[in-house]
């Protein structure tokens, strides 16, 4: 159970990572 959470945590953490990365690049790229 605790592994399931870790990996959920895990891959929220790194989803939000990505989608603010990728804003970034976004508003870089237009502006």
């Amino acid at each position: 159970m605790v592994l399931i959470a870790y990996q959920i945590i895990l891959f929220l953490i790194i989803s939000l990572s990505y989608y603010l990365t990728l804003n970034h690049f976004m508003a870089v790229t237009v502006g």
